[in-house]
């Protein structure tokens, strides 16, 4: 090996802690998104007037399009529960994906079942007097005098992550109708310059989070969340490094440090329950690459950085997404101010393939279900609106297109997430320093300010 190659691995493993051999693809996980897209599959039926009185194969149908059988011969939901005596929880916040049964009432002696969607709520076939597939929460049903009798997962599946890959920028979603956004504050307060504003049927006033571990962000926070109140927040640290907080059980934790010499801010992802990847701008580029990785399997512990073989160095942050086990895609600016994707697959990685443009800064990425990308960047031109998107359905890349089509022009990296399918959240710092944000569903509403005095790299 060439002195001057050794030479930068010597420097790279002092600062990640990585040798060559770390150039491995990322073991599989033994996880299919079952309980996510059985969900997509019916929140896209919202509205429609399919399975009138057939509460049972509506829920059935949402697994069998995903491969799942749940279960036959059952002659209504009450059936059902009664027919599998393990696995049957009694409490009201099931997870995503979950079967959610009342029992019989004087005029249904059938009872009813519905899927869960996380938070508290679930889609429904026909119930009460609502005759289309429709969303409802779980406590209304029960302050109705509809009997709870509990929540199931079916046999053999994992609960849902909920929106698949979703956060790995500055905004996060850990339910349907949940949205949170971060910054870095340009003051500290008490040690901490982490900013958050969320929402849940209205938005709440910033905030700033205070940790246990006081330390400085230097950079955008990246956040993903595995599952409903579970967020966890990467940064790059005052040492360059990368550091990482966790929200569990209402509690927050951090910041702990995975060492290492990072470039911008990182990004992340989850693609199951307590899996995280990582992916960071090294301060080196090591035999043409720059990108490195960091993840976490479910139970841990936390595996070594590794350096990801790829065709060229990004002249950005990264952003990843994952829609689903062992798919990571992921986004830069390469060194022509072009976009680049790359992707990991059960083949091991690819990068880069080259997707045009002009781009400034980091770009964006969000999906909300298999064979979906959505790729969100700031464009290279001068006047008029630059927020510019692209995506990704399964059939091949589509042109770039100016959405949100609301005419503003932004002054920083733009983050998207998706809560469920057809829907997209678009957050980006405002020429006046104010955080706007758009979304899609059905048609795209926005911009609204949200205020915030925040600092976006």
């Amino acid at each position: 090996m060439p002195t001057r190659v050794k030479n930068r691995l010597g420097a790279l493993s002092a600062a990640f802690g990585l040798s060559i051999a770390g150039l491995v693809a990322v073991p599989s996980a033994a996880f299919a998104n079952s309980a996510d897209n059985a969900v997509a599959w019916a929140a896209a039926r919202i509205g429609q007037m399919d399975y009138y009185l057939r509460c049972l194969p509506f829920v059935r149908d949402a697994y069998l399009s995903t491969g799942v059988e749940i279960g036959t011969g059952y002659g209504n939901p009450v059936e059902y529960w009664n027919g599998h005596s393990t696995g049957r929880h009694t409490d009201t916040t099931p997870p995503i994906g979950a079967l959610v049964f009342w029992g019989a009432t004087a005029t249904n002696a059938d009872g009813h079942v519905a899927i869960s969607e996380g938070g508290g709520s679930v889609i429904s076939s026909y119930e009460r007097t609502t005759s289309v597939i429709h969303r409802f929460a779980i406590a209304d049903r029960n302050a109705g005098g509809y009997p709870y009798l509990g929540w199931m997962m079916p046999p053999g599946v994992a609960a849902g992550i909920g929106t698949i890959g979703k956060g790995g920028g500055f905004a996060s979603s850990w339910s349907h109708s949940r949205l949170d956004v971060w910054t870095r504050m340009p003051a500290p307060v008490n040690g901490s310059n982490l900013g958050h504003r969320w929402f849940q049927d209205t938005w709440q006033p910033w905030e700033v989070i205070a940790l246990p571990a006081a330390q400085l962000m230097t950079s955008e926070p990246a956040v993903v969340s595995w599952g409903v109140g579970r967020i966890e927040v990467f940064a790059r640290g005052q040492a360059s490094d990368l550091i990482h907080a966790w929200l569990a059980d209402g509690v927050w934790h951090g910041w702990e440090s995975f060492g290492g010499c990072v470039l911008g801010a990182p990004t992340a992802t989850s693609w199951e329950t307590g899996r995280l990847d990582v992916l960071v701008r090294g301060c080196d580029v090591i035999n043409g690459t720059n990108l490195v990785h960091k993840w976490l399997p479910p139970g841990g512990p936390w595996q070594p950085w590794e350096l990801i073989p790829a065709t060229q160095a990004m002249d950005s942050s990264p952003a990843v997404v994952s829609w689903g086990a062992n798919r990571l895609d992921f986004f830069a600016r390469g060194g022509s101010g072009d976009l680049l994707h790359g992707w990991y697959a059960s083949d091991g990685w690819h990068a880069w393939e080259a997707l045009g443009g002009c781009i400034v800064g980091a770009p964006s990425a969000s999906t909300w279900g298999v064979n979906r990308l959505d790729a969100w960047v700031q464009s290279c031109n001068s006047t008029g609106a630059n927020i510019v998107h692209k995506f990704f359905d399964g059939n091949g890349w589509h042109p770039y297109e100016l959405a949100p089509p609301s005419g503003v022009r932004v002054a920083g990296t733009p983050a998207a997430v998706s809560w469920s399918e057809g829907r997209i959240d678009v957050f980006a710092r405002g020429e006046g320093g104010d955080l706007l944000h758009w979304w899609l569903d059905g048609s795209w509403g926005g911009p609204e300010s949200l205020g915030g005095t925040g600092v976006y790299l």
